[in-house]
Formats: C-alpha cells, sequence, structure tokens
C-alpha cells in the first residue's frame, strides 16, 4: 500500500487492484451491460460497448446531410 496525503494533513491508503480484483470487476461489466444494454435507443452513443465518439459524429453528419438535401 502506499500512503497518499490529503489537503486536512492525513494520509490515506492507496491500494492497486489485484489480478483477482480486475477478473471480479470484468464479470460484474459482462453481466450488467447484458442485462442493460438491450434497454438503450440505437441511436446512443454514450458510454457504450463498441460505439465511439466518432461513431456518433459520423451519424449526426450523415443524418445532418440527409436533412440539408431534402
Amino acid at each position: 500500500m502506499v500512503e497518499i496525503p490529503e489537503k486536512t494533513g492525513r494520509k490515506r491508503e492507496l491500494g492497486i487492484p489485484t489480478v483477482s480484483d480486475r477478473i471480479a470487476q470484468m464479470v460484474v461489466k459482462m453481466y450488467m451491460e447484458a442485462k442493460i444494454e438491450p434497454s438503450f435507443h440505437g441511436g446512443s452513443y454514450g458510454y457504450r460497448p463498441d460505439k465511439a465518439v466518432i461513431d456518433a459524429i459520423g451519424k449526426a453528419r450523415k443524418r445532418c446531410c440527409n436533412i440539408i438535401m431534402k
């Protein structure tokens, strides 16, 4: 453990996740994504697997161009 000083003068311990911590976090993430992902709208890009900011920008550009061309 590493101690980190806080503004109050107190120190707190900083722990580094172990391999078992990371595995447990990934199991919870995969379980929760599988349950929650189907409830999102297809056009929602925020914090979703396999969807990036660049994808959202591309979709917005495409929608804007379609409106202008009509």
